[in-house]
């Protein structure tokens, strides 16, 4: 993996998180069912955070493959914070 997917993937995680965060406040007043997604998309970030770390251990240079796959993982937490803030 590239420098700059590399920075690319931890600025994602970082902003993953911060929104994670800002949602965790609005959730603690939200609806109900918003509070069964919120659990599912935590987790994926969960993961997502274990699957970046053991590819910057693992080597310095990772595939492609594993970039797209991270990024595919951070799209769908976006897209899952982005659904619990409309449903809110």
């Amino acid at each position: 993996m590239s420098t700059s997917n590399k920075d690319m993937i931890s600025e994602m995680i970082e902003m993953l998180t911060q929104r994670r965060d800002e949602l965790k406040v609005k959730l603690s007043l939200g609806k109900l069912e918003a509070r069964d997604e919120w659990e599912k998309v935590v987790l994926k970030l969960d993961e997502l955070k274990r699957r970046h770390d053991r590819v910057m251990k693992a080597s310095g240079e990772a595939s492609e493959e594993v970039f797209t796959a991270l990024k595919t993982l951070g799209d769908e937490i976006k897209e899952g914070f982005n659904h619990i803030r409309k449903s809110m």
